[in-house]
């Protein structure tokens, strides 16, 4: 996997070690996006109360702001905190959006998500280790390369009419008599 950016994140230098290399054909580009930090979220109170919802390959990873730093929330019972070795759940938003690392902030019943986050600053490291979040992302990149996003071959008319309008009456201003 190759990675463009000028920011680095934990596992960027692992492109340059001898066991993984630079794919060329995998490229990771973060030059389009924003980068955002764990720090950039903080106030003259410290940190906000949100929750950070990440969805990194398919997998959807809470965390939420306690007293001591970052926890990971378990999204199937709501109370309870537990050690980042318990399985996480699923997403389809990566593959949607094609975009290998998502976060939300908030409650995350908007559908939206933003990407360039700084996984480093998160504390991701103590959580999945560098080798494991490389090998994700060239999995996820190469899903990517064997499934080119379908053309929209979909003509005006058509789209018109796929949402319900008529060509002859709709988008039409009536005629005064």
């Amino acid at each position: 996997m190759k990675i463009i950016s000028k920011h680095k994140d934990y596992f960027d230098y692992l492109q340059y070690d001898h066991r993984f290399g630079i794919d060329e054909k995998l490229v990771l580009d973060r030059r389009k996006h924003d980068f955002f930090k764990y720090e950039d979220f903080k106030t003259e109170k410290g940190y906000p109360d949100h929750t950070y919802t990440f969805a990194i390959c398919g997998d959807l990873i809470k965390l939420r702001q306690g007293e001591n730093g970052l926890y990971i929330k378990d999204l199937s019972k709501e109370h309870f905190w537990f050690k980042p070795t318990t399985p996480c759940d699923k997403t389809d938003a990566n593959h949607r959006l094609r975009e290998p690392i998502l976060m939300q902030i908030g409650n995350g019943y908007k559908n939206d998500w933003t990407t360039g986050a700084h996984l480093g600053s998160f504390g991701f490291p103590k959580w999945i280790p560098a080798e494991e979040m490389f090998i994700k992302i060239s999995n996820f990149l190469g899903w990517l390369v064997d499934n080119p996003p379908l053309p929209d071959t979909q003509t005006n008319d058509g789209k018109i009419k796929g949402h319900g309008f008529d060509l002859k009456r709709s988008f039409r201003p009536t005629m005064k008599k």
